[in-house]
């Protein structure tokens, strides 16, 4: 799957009560959220920040899906791993 990599980061910016999601590294711009599209600000940022922990998340999902504990894991769990990471695939 192909992303861009190094680390994301959210970052508020003002006046506008924009929330960005950055590409620590290049500064490049991944995502935005507007406060016109979603007035709660601590909503905004919530959203920004799970959107920035996204690559994280999807790699340890990745690596436990590969991991010999695997079949150890409840059903349920395998399932939900399978689903999110597919999701993040589509």
């Amino acid at each position: 799957m192909e992303y861009t990599k190094g680390e994301w980061k959210a970052h508020l910016t003002l006046p506008d009560d924009q929330v960005w999601v950055l590409n620590k590294d290049s500064a490049k711009i991944l995502a935005s959220i507007h406060s016109k599209e979603c007035p709660n600000e601590t909503e905004r940022e919530a959203n920004a920040h799970l959107i920035a922990a996204a690559p994280d998340m999807y790699e340890a999902l990745s690596q436990l899906r590969n991991d010999s504990q695997w079949a150890k894991l409840r059903p349920n769990t395998r399932e939900a791993i399978i689903k999110a990471l597919a999701k993040a695939e589509e």
